[in-house]
């Protein structure tokens, strides 16, 4: 992607733009929209909230859609002639805002894609989440790790 300003819109301002809005640059943020009406008008991270309708989308290089059910919102967004191309969600934003993926083995820091370039050919598996409770996935995730580890691969 290149260096340069993006017109970035961010759909949603719940839960979901609470989670993820510590990696967003906002310098590229153009707009924030949502569709409840209770909130157009109040202020989020200097922002004003508007209503989706507010929003010219043909100047838009992307809108960011931070909420948990996003077909709905494509669909919204897909009838007002944002083309699906320029449609994200949080899944989007290390590409969205140029965050670099690392991964931390023993005291180093390397770049993930250095990292599995190195190894490769190594029986290793790296298990990332994003959730750190002890319930759901990343219990299945530990179970897994234990599986693997007793046919013999390594976790990082």
């Amino acid at each position: 992607m290149e260096d340069r300003l993006l017109d970035i819109v961010i759909f949603g301002t719940g839960n979901y733009y609470r989670r993820f809005r510590r990696f967003i640059d906002m310098s590229k943020v153009t707009a924030i929209v949502d569709n409840n009406p209770s909130k157009w008008g109040m202020l989020i991270d200097g922002m004003k909230i508007s209503s989706p309708d507010d929003i010219n989308y043909g100047s838009v290089t992307y809108v960011l859609i931070l909420v948990k059910d996003t077909e709905a919102i494509v669909k919204q967004l897909v009838s007002k002639g944002v083309s699906r191309e320029c449609i994200k969600d949080h899944a989007d934003i290390a590409m969205l805002f140029g965050i670099e993926s690392s991964v931390i083995s023993g005291d180093d820091k390397v770049a993930f894609d250095d990292w599995r370039q190195r190894n490769l050919e190594r029986k290793k598996f790296f298990i990332l989440s994003n959730e750190m409770a002890r319930s759901g996935v990343p219990i299945a995730m530990m179970n897994l790790c234990f599986i693997l580890q007793r046919m013999g691969y390594s976790m990082v």
